[in-house]
């Protein structure tokens, strides 16, 4: 399994599932000074940790956040800035720890789900196979099935696989993606219909990579229908639909390409190569898997060498 995929996923959880807002005791207390508003520091989590750092020392020495804010956004903070998971874990379990914990019951679910992904990108799988599940029971003993069911059911899911518990694994992946499938039918607003089109890619993807090509290509007319019906919805960021259909169609001329179907591989290529995002530096994580396929290495190279003279001139030296 690829990891740095699901630390992309990661962020995009704490999103989705409200991890990044303020309550209500934190906004009633710093309405005169924004800059301690769990959105701020959160934003600042990527853009300059410390930063974000000095400003949760400031307001614990002032009293303007509780145990459980400060610890769990610093688990945050040391994750998004610093990578550094282990600072993540220590702090994410001492807010899980914390006497108000469970005051605000969605963001102590958020904070959950963080500390399931942090266990499973340390490896540590059955710990977060347990915090997985302590999770789904307390989604579905309060009825809060919108977001929270459905991410933890997903990553239970992905803790199964890599321990080789394939039929459980993709049983799980399947029943998240069917849980947001219904759920996003009801609401108006973008987010949860977009955590559908994410999290049946990701169940794509998976499946390709497992070898089940058929059942991955079979999906595909769904992840279309999904896509429409994000577009149907309110308020969409700019970009996201080219963004999705770009995935679409990438994942749909690999798996064409794998299978021999060399004319439908190039078609999608094509609108693959239509779209914005193609034209991004991201765009090689979606172009390179065909043209590696199809045997175009070249073509293939040069992209890769436009990538790394690109990350190498943005100092992430990582990718």
């Amino acid at each position: 399994m690829n990891k740095i995929l699901y630390i992309i996923l990661f962020i995009f959880t704490l999103i989705a599932a409200g991890g990044c807002t303020g309550n209500q005791e934190q906004s009633s207390g710093t309405n005169r000074d924004s800059t301690y508003t769990a959105a701020h520091i959160q934003d600042l989590s990527i853009a300059n940790p410390k930063e974000a750092l000095a400003l949760l020392d400031t307001a614990e020495q002032q009293g303007l956040m509780n145990d459980f804010e400060l610890n769990r956004l610093r688990a945050v903070v040391y994750h998004n800035g610093f990578s550094d998971n282990n600072k993540s874990l220590e702090h994410a379990l001492k807010a899980y720890d914390s006497p108000s914990a469970q005051k605000d019951i969605r963001k102590f679910l958020s904070l959950i789900q963080m500390i399931a992904d942090q266990y499973y990108l340390s490896g540590d799988y059955a710990r977060s196979v347990e915090f997985c599940t302590k999770g789904i029971k307390i989604a579905r003993d309060l009825s809060l099935i919108h977001i929270s069911e459905p991410n933890l059911t997903f990553k239970l899911g992905r803790n199964l696989l890599v321990l080789n518990r394939e039929d459980e694994g993709f049983g799980h992946y399947f029943k998240a993606v069917d849980i947001l499938d219904g759920e996003s039918e009801k609401d108006d607003t973008w987010r949860t219909s977009d955590s559908y089109v994410y999290t049946l890619a990701i169940l794509i993807g998976t499946l390709r990579n497992e070898g089940y090509y058929d059942k991955a290509t079979g999906l595909l007319p769904r992840y279309e229908d999904a896509v429409r019906r994000l577009e149907t919805k309110e308020h969409i960021p700019d970009g996201l639909i080219d963004m999705r259909r770009a995935s679409g169609y990438a994942m749909a001329a690999h798996l064409y390409a794998i299978r021999g179907e060399k004319d439908k591989a190039h078609e999608e290529y094509l609108k693959l190569c239509s779209t914005e995002y193609s034209k991004t530096p991201d765009a090689g994580q979606l172009t390179i898997p065909y043209l590696f396929e199809v045997g175009d290495y070249r073509e293939a190279l040069r992209q890769l060498q436009e990538e790394k003279k690109y990350w190498q001139a943005h100092t992430d030296t990582i990718s």
